[in-house]
């Protein structure tokens, strides 16, 4: 999936829907629901048309190319003949006077979508759009939330709406470079020989035209400068060169004793910090994914329910009872619910423990006596159930805790607590 429609799809989970007020309430959550829906429309439309419009001014400065090519073989190739229609195409994409592709685009969504732009015309706040504070529309775009995960590909975060688009634009570029290298497999060695005709040029658009090129051949090449386009996108992972291990969310360091010391050459975790950062989405469902590793999972409630935090099992029960149940009703809509092995268990620990649980806030936060799963976020205080036995002694089973990310084996007869999982098969 391209990455500017992963964007929306992602954004599109938050987006829809409304709560019924009375009176005024109603009238202003309408309003800036319309508002961000009307942002959201104008950033798809105006991406969309910046991923065509890099593809089609690239395109078209290498066919140029190739006919020159075609035209050569099999002599020394000389592009020279392409030079002019090329520095027009990559003018329009690096002009330096405002009015590039890239200026525009960003001009048209700040307009629709950004309530700090002076040509702002909506009634939607940073808040709503942001899902940061407190919301006047019950289901903001959340960007800070969704994207967040999703930005650091492209050394950027989304906490702001500057951050956001930056992200937006990066996907997009992304995009249209992944077009090009489809199309054209010898894109690098002729933007290279393009690049020394644009040296040798006297034209006064030059120079904003060869930076423009020389920032397209960079990215297409990758971070290896292997002549080999990299046509990789946002957060898909390759192995051995992604970390595919999420963090443990430590920033902290200590000494021997317990007191905090600066990290910078401990070695410490909080020094390292190695592995993906963790995102998570909360779905408004009563569940909640993680963006890293795909898992869809359970929250838990304080309301007597099936999925209240409190209600314990044995080993056997946390799948014949509790996933059953899932199963059958069917939870959120899926009926493939299960329970999770201990290494899954350990994908959702924070070892910064951030609210008295080491857990994301997404599965544990505003958790109050009568709670539900999509007002709160629970969590059983002591160990919960993984789907793993023990090899040596079949009668214990593998459990995580909650509290400290602790495994220990327990009696498959216990009871004990049970977060259900699904996907990752």
């Amino acid at each position: 999936m391209h990455p500017v429609n992963r964007i929306f799809i992602v954004a599109a989970f938050v987006v829809a829907g409304a709560v019924y007020y009375s009176g005024v309430a109603l009238a202003q959550e309408t309003e800036a629901s319309s508002s961000l829906e009307k942002c959201q429309k104008t950033a798809q439309k105006e991406l969309a048309g910046y991923t065509a419009d890099l593809r089609k001014q690239i395109a078209n400065c290498l066919l140029k190319i190739a006919g020159e090519v075609i035209k050569d073989n099999p002599v020394a190739i000389d592009v020279s003949g392409a030079t002019k229609q090329c520095i027009s195409k990559f003018y329009k994409i690096g002009r330096s006077d405002g009015k590039s592709f890239a200026a525009k685009m960003e001009g048209k969504i700040a307009e629709d979508c950004n309530p700090a732009d002076p040509g702002f015309d909506g009634v939607h706040s940073s808040d709503d759009f942001l899902g940061t504070g407190a919301p006047t529309v019950n289901q903001p775009l959340d960007v800070a939330v969704v994207l967040d995960g999703y930005c650091r590909d492209f050394a950027t975060g989304a906490a702001s709406f500057d951050e956001w688009l930056a992200c937006a634009r990066a996907g997009a570029e992304c995009d249209a470079r992944q077009q090009i290298a489809l199309e054209f497999p010898r894109v690098l060695e002729w933007l290279n020989l393009m690049d020394t005709e644009f040296t040798a040029s006297t034209s006064n658009k030059v120079a904003d035209a060869q930076a423009a090129l020389q920032a397209v051949e960079a990215a297409i090449d990758g971070g290896s400068d292997d002549d080999i386009p990299d046509i990789k996108c946002g957060p898909g992972l390759i192995p051995g060169i992604d970390p595919i291990v999420a963090a443990t969310g430590l920033s902290t360091c200590w000494d021997a004793s317990g007191a905090v010391v600066p990290c910078a050459g401990t070695g410490q975790d909080g020094e390292i910090q190695a592995g993906r950062a963790m995102a998570f989405l909360d779905n408004g469902d009563g569940t909640v994914t993680d963006l890293n590793t795909g898992l869809m999972w359970e929250k838990k409630s304080d309301d007597g329910s099936i999925h209240d935090k409190d209600t314990t099992y044995t080993f056997s029960e946390a799948a014949s009872v509790h996933a059953a149940a899932l199963n059958a009703e069917p939870f959120a809509g899926y009926n493939d619910w299960r329970v999770p092995n201990p290494k899954e268990l350990s994908t959702i620990c924070n070892y910064s423990r951030p609210n008295g649980r080491a857990l994301p806030p997404e599965l544990y936060q505003n958790c109050t006596p009568g709670c539900t799963v999509t007002t709160c976020s629970c969590a059983f205080s002591g160990f919960r159930w993984s789907s793993t036995l023990n090899q040596s002694l079949p009668t214990l089973g593998w459990t995580v805790s909650a509290s400290n990310c602790d495994h220990s084996l327990a009696t498959q007869t216990v009871s004990r607590g049970v977060r259900a999982v699904r996907g990752g098969l």
